[in-house]
């Protein structure tokens, strides 16, 4: 009886310990994010994941864990998600609960029915709708996205260039001005100085602003003169760039192949590399890539710059989806994490890309890493900016523009208003006597200053994407800076409009730029590397019958490590 009772007890004892501790297991939530390769500020300094994972358990009450995996092109992760997917009741679950492609991609997943709608009754897309770019929301509008995808970065596709190189190795023949065409890369001066994109859409696009640069340009033109409106402009500008039809393909296939004798090759990621090490003079790239080349081509000490063809371009979008089956409450919270303006200024300044987060602390973000600032003398050597060590003289740092709304000519500067400037339509200044700062490596403290220093400056105009419509939207900058990162993350209106977005292909077109795609990149492999090729595949259809014939009657080979050639070892006849 007592063993029975002890073991009653016991028992007792164990399924009280087994209950304790399931009760004491921390429920844990966890999203599944699959996004671009180097998409998101994460490093020692600044997390955005640890940071949102410690938000939203703050906010919910519950462990959230972000799963965070990458991918390196629209398709491979449109390939991952089919692979990954399991049916359900309700259709299939794709196994993750945010993903990023760009906009046609987005078009493509919306049309195949991929993705969960949009939940704005759970109040927690507020950040992005109140402080995104409203060009950015009007297009998402107008292209029916708006119910399923919430923007996160945008940018252009131009190319990247090194005049200093062309100039050199062209013999004169490179023109400042040439970056802004598309024939740009065919140039003759070009060869083997510049790489494309391994992707058939935007090297598609790059061949149909060559292919079509006379009708595009008439098309600018008329636009310009008043005949189009903004949209009709739009509207035919995209339907140049996302011409699909056997003739166009034709004339763009032929167009490629000449290239590929041109190019020193294709490329993805490691155009950024080869342009700053100089390898390279020209790069086909997005935007925001860019803009990552500039900055470390400028610590390198090269100088490099950024041109979007006058013809028109590509304005591309990657935006947050939630394919079937994700968790949207959770999802929608980490997209509009991202959209906090602090956060989308640390992103921004991380990765390079725009965010479509716009308004006053993005324009501020913007003077901040672009305006012309100067030194002002002070009183108060506590509060000051810099202090002088060897005068003593302590100085406020003072942005431009703020000097002349306020009116403080203290030290003598002055301005002259040079008017509208020919040559780049900005409103230009010549300001005299500043007190240029001198930053550290970091650029975050003033070691030192210039002094009587004259600067002739533009007041640049970014209103329109940061949705300041009147002059609170301009900025002063330096005139070394066209061309350059300012101009690359930020475009101006002009340069937005006379760009199209890429459309989502039907299944048959699509086809038809895989088979083009096919016939250039084969066209790309070299005569004599393809009659290599083909030889050993030759070679090999003959031997492979031979040696099986004669392996069966008893005839073995092997390879001497030594010499390093095939050896008849022996014969033997087996009799079976």
């Amino acid at each position: 009886m007592r063993k029975i009772i002890n073991l009653s007890v016991a028992l007792v004892m164990f399924l009280s310990l087994f209950s304790f501790t399931g009760c004491s297991r921390e429920e844990v939530i966890e999203l599944n994010v699959y996004n671009w390769e180097d998409y998101i500020c994460k490093d020692e300094n600044a997390d955005l994941i640890a940071e949102f994972e410690d938000y939203a358990s703050e906010k919910y009450g519950v462990k959230v864990k972000v799963n965070y995996s990458t991918f390196g092109t629209n398709e491979n992760m449109y390939n991952e998600l089919q692979l990954s997917k399991e049916e359900t009741e309700n259709g299939y679950d794709y196994g993750y609960d945010l993903v990023c492609p760009s906009d046609y991609m987005i078009q493509k997943m919306i049309r195949e029915g991929m993705l969960e709608k949009l939940d704005r009754s759970l109040g927690n897309l507020d950040n992005y709708d109140t402080y995104s770019s409203k060009y950015i929301l009007d297009l998402f509008d107008r292209n029916g996205w708006t119910d399923y995808a919430c923007g996160y970065m945008y940018g252009t596709m131009g190319f990247v260039y090194n005049p200093e190189v062309l100039e050199r190795n062209s013999g004169g023949e490179y023109q400042s001005g040439d970056e802004s065409h598309w024939d740009f890369p065919w140039k003759t001066y070009s060869k083997n100085l510049g790489t494309i994109k391994d992707s058939i859409r935007d090297t598609y696009a790059l061949a149909i602003g060559k292919v079509c640069a006379d009708e595009l340009t008439t098309l600018g033109l008329k636009w310009k003169a008043g005949e189009f409106t903004d949209e009709e402009y739009q509207e035919r500008l995209i339907a140049i760039f996302n011409r699909t039809d056997p003739e166009t393909v034709q004339m763009v296939t032929e167009e490629l192949i000449d290239l590929k004798g041109n190019v020193y090759g294709f490329e993805v990621d490691s155009g950024k590399r080869d342009m700053a090490s100089g390898k390279i003079a020209i790069n086909f790239a997005w935007s925001g890539d860019a803009v990552y080349t500039l900055d470390i081509a400028d610590e390198a000490g090269t100088e490099l710059f950024y041109a979007v063809p006058e013809e028109g371009s590509n304005i591309w979008f990657d935006g947050w989806v939630m394919p079937k089956g994700a968790n949207v409450l959770y999802a929608q919270e980490f997209i509009n994490f991202l959209a906090d303006p602090e956060n989308a200024k640390v992103n921004m300044n991380y990765i390079g890309y725009t965010p479509v987060v716009a308004g006053a602390d993005m324009h501020e973000n913007a003077i901040e890493w672009y305006g012309v600032y100067t030194l002002i003398e002070t009183d108060d050597v506590e509060g000051a900016d810099y202090v002088d060590e060897e005068t003593g003289i302590a100085y406020y740092e003072y942005y431009l523009q703020d000097l002349i709304d306020e009116e403080i000519f203290t030290e003598g500067i002055e301005y002259i208003d040079e008017g509208v400037d020919e040559e780049t339509g900005y409103h230009a200044l010549t300001v005299k006597n500043i007190k240029y700062p001198i930053y550290d490596d970091k650029d975050e403290f003033i070691i030192g200053f210039e002094e009587d220093f004259d600067v002739y400056v533009y007041n640049y105009d970014v209103s329109f994407l940061l949705n300041t419509y009147d002059d609170d939207g301009e900025m002063f900058i330096w005139t070394d800076t066209l061309g350059r990162q300012l101009e690359t993350q930020y475009p101006t209106k002009e340069t937005v409009m006379r760009c199209a977005i890429m459309k989502d292909f039907p299944d048959e077109e699509m086809a038809r730029l895989n088979d083009m795609w096919d016939e250039v990149k084969v066209s790309a492999i070299p005569t004599w590397l393809m009659i290599m090729i083909v030889g050993i595949i030759v070679l090999a259809l003959i031997l492979i019958p031979i040696l099986s014939y004669l392996n069966k009657k008893g005839v073995h080979f092997h390879v001497k490590r030594k010499s390093k050639r095939l050896t008849l070892v022996k014969r033997e006849i087996i009799n079976h």
